[in-house]
């Protein structure tokens, strides 16, 4: 069964035709609401809100676009409203600082330990840059996004996007040297 084939049985009300959806973009959804938050109970938090939202706001959903795409934006923009909150809190150590018990998301591998070692170094180098070029080097490269889709997204302009790019792997050379 295709995604338009389960988008539709979810609007006949078969609730469990959405854990296809939970089953997809789970991880994704974790990784971008990570890199917004640095804590992995909130982003754990967004996630399933963002869950909830897609599934009773499934109606809204056009094929215009691909429903990841859709999906992701709904998880950016509950990331985006969390840290505000936060942030406005006076929680600023929250979401400045990485504590020693944050659990870090490291790209998954079985692989041998050297590749392993510079998977990790580059998602610690990932997570030094700024929330938005973190976000937008991971759907790049991770999820292989289109700089289309990333500015749907993150609802940015195709050039900004780019521009995001360059300087994030700028500073990821620079960081990695």
């Amino acid at each position: 069964m295709n995604e338009k084939q389960i988008i539709k049985q979810v609007l006949k009300g078969d609730s469990s035709s959405f854990d296809f959806f939970v089953d997809q973009y789970q991880d994704m959804a974790l990784t971008i609401a990570f890199r917004i938050l640095n804590n992995r109970q909130e982003a754990e938090d967004v996630v399933q809100n963002a869950f909830v939202k897609a599934y009773y706001n499934m109606h809204t959903y056009s094929s215009k676009s691909k429903f990841s795409t859709w999906f992701y934006r709904i998880v950016y923009n509950t990331a985006i409203t969390t840290f505000n909150k936060v942030k406005k809190r006076g929680e600023a150590d929250y979401i400045e600082n990485l504590t020693e018990d944050s659990q870090k998301i490291v790209f998954e591998s079985n692989e041998n330990s050297e590749l392993q070692e510079r998977k990790e170094s580059v998602n610690k180098a990932v997570e030094r840059l700024p929330k938005n070029e973190a976000i937008v080097v991971t759907l790049y490269y991770l999820e292989e996004y289109s700089v289309s889709e990333i500015a749907e997204i993150m609802t940015l302009t195709k050039s900004n996007v780019k521009i995001i790019l360059f300087r994030a792997r700028k500073k990821l050379h620079d960081i990695l040297k």
